[in-house]
């Protein structure tokens, strides 16, 4: 199996998880729009229709944010943990490279952090804030500048 086809299949199978979540979501917030309709018809004697009406917008509404927020939540979650994976990997083959530098198996290939001898800059240093460039245009006869 190629390399293309297994992201391709783990791809098809987050959209999968996806839309299952989304199902589930959709559900509970057909229950919660009936709950309120329910309420709102119930009490149809002691609330006016202006606030059975805002109930139940604000169930449809709630319905949008809670969908939004799981699906927040669950890419925070998907994130954390390749981020998680990245300093595990990184961190694990630093640890290997390094114990093989230590026992001579690979060169060294970074100076160490204090050397022995201390460079020491003149007093004053530096004396001026300038970058001077030589610069060289050449053209074929063809590209006349």
């Amino acid at each position: 199996m190629s390399q293309v086809e297994r992201s391709t299949r783990l791809y098809y199978y987050c959209v999968i998880v996806n839309r299952w979540l989304a199902t589930r979501i959709e559900l509970l917030s057909a229950a919660c729009v009936l709950a309120a309709s329910a309420f709102a018809v119930a009490a149809r004697g002691s609330i006016t229709p202006g606030l059975a009406g805002l109930a139940v917008t604000y169930a449809l509404d709630v319905t949008g944010c809670l969908t939004w927020l799981i699906r927040m939540m669950t890419d925070l979650e998907r994130d954390s943990v390749s981020l998680e994976r990245i300093l595990e990997y990184s961190d694990g083959a630093f640890r290997k490279k390094q114990e093989e530098e230590e026992d001579g198996k690979l060169p060294k290939r970074e100076a160490e952090w204090e050397t022995e001898v201390d460079l020491e800059l003149p007093e004053g240093w530096p004396q001026r804030g300038e970058v001077e460039f030589e610069v060289g245009l050449r053209s074929f006869q063809s590209f006349q500048l």
